[in-house]
């Protein structure tokens, strides 16, 4: 089974919690974003970055905003899924922007990353590399014209008009599948709450959502 969850920000959510109980070794949890492994440096951060990697239930993550980008970029590139990831433990990955993944029979495209708001530039909490690069949307919009998608996976999922973004942008990719929505499912996180935000889109939170659910 497939589950969905988002915006941990380095706390012991009940939806990390509730998952390691339940979990199967089939069973899969994907965190839409804002993690927050080695975010900062204090004791809860470091308490949560311990219990993450204590785990033993298979995720895998779409990085947000309030990510150490630098960090989660470092680990080793391997082939998961039909799709690059990069490998966190032995039984968490990071699934790479543009990519896609072959799992239980559907197709997942994911494109993390986000800009953080002035807020958090002023406070320092931001790491390098939380915007897509041109050449990681350009992967996602290729990708997207030569395979079927079932599911869309992002951080982020703009309420604003995006349409004079430039197309290798985030706002731009963003705003092209909102005007051409050809997958079944977009998820996404951010929001800090649950909600449709479209016909196909939906952002999850703090409670585990499965696939069966949403799409």
């Amino acid at each position: 089974m497939i589950y969905f969850a988002s915006d941990m920000h380095a706390e012991c959510r009940d939806a990390l919690i509730e998952y390691e109980k339940v979990a199967t070794e089939n069973d899969l949890l994907i965190i839409l974003g804002d993690l927050g492994l080695r975010f900062r440096d204090t004791e809860e951060n470091r308490a949560f970055d311990e219990f993450f990697y204590s785990l033993t239930a298979t995720i895998a993550l779409v990085d947000g905003n309030h990510e150490n980008h630098p960090f989660i970029n470092s680990h080793p590139t391997e082939q998961w899924h039909g799709g690059a990831v990069h490998r966190l433990s032995k039984n968490a990955v990071h699934l790479i922007r543009g990519n896609v993944y072959s799992i239980e029979g559907k197709t997942f495209l994911a494109m993390g990353g986000c800009k953080s708001s002035d807020i958090w530039k002023e406070r320092g909490l931001l790491f390098d590399g939380e915007e897509p690069t041109p050449d990681e949307i350009n992967l996602a919009y290729k990708n997207l014209s030569e395979r079927e998608i079932d599911v869309i996976l992002t951080h982020k999922y703009e309420t604003a008009n995006c349409e004079s973004a430039p197309r290798d942008s985030l706002d731009g990719f963003i705003h092209y599948l909102k005007c051409n929505p050809t997958y079944k499912l977009w998820v996404s996180g951010h929001w800090h709450g649950e909600r449709s935000l479209s016909e196909k889109c939906v952002c999850v939170y703090d409670k585990l959502r499965t696939l069966g659910e949403l799409i």
